[in-house]
């Protein structure tokens, strides 16, 4: 008699079936991990800019009316991930500003977090009470 080693194919099959069942109840909480770390770049970000505004306001006695002013490149940014665009407002008065993040590309699958805006009061408002926890 010979000595066979290897796996047969119902072997091969079983851990076939058991990686994709794995896989499926994992993908799921994965992309929810995913949907929930760019809402975090995104309010990140926005605290930053608001951080900049407060700064610029110390130097000219009024708030940038755009990212321009700021330092960036353009007048509207997009997030590191691609997730969000950002940008800035402000009355012509240029005595208050609020930044806004609007998701963009897969962050749209995000439903209950789609706009997230923070004032020069500091206020954070977004689609959901929930969105600017991190």
């Amino acid at each position: 008699m010979r000595n066979q080693q290897g796996f047969t194919l119902i072997e091969i099959m079983i851990t076939v079936a058991i990686v994709g069942i794995l896989a499926a109840i994992a993908y799921p909480s994965y992309m929810q991990y995913v949907l929930t770390s760019s809402r975090a770049q995104a309010t990140t970000e926005l605290t930053e800019i608001a951080n900049l505004q407060e700064q610029y306001y110390l130097d000219h006695n009024r708030y940038a009316a755009s990212l321009d002013q700021l330092g960036y490149t353009s007048s509207a940014i997009t997030t590191e991930n691609g997730r969000f665009n950002i940008k800035v407002s402000s009355t012509d008065r240029e005595i208050d500003f609020t930044v806004t993040a609007k998701a963009i590309g897969q962050q749209l699958k995000d439903t209950t977090c789609l706009t997230f805006t923070l004032n020069y009061q500091q206020k954070k408002e977004a689609t959901s009470n929930d969105c600017w926890k991190k």
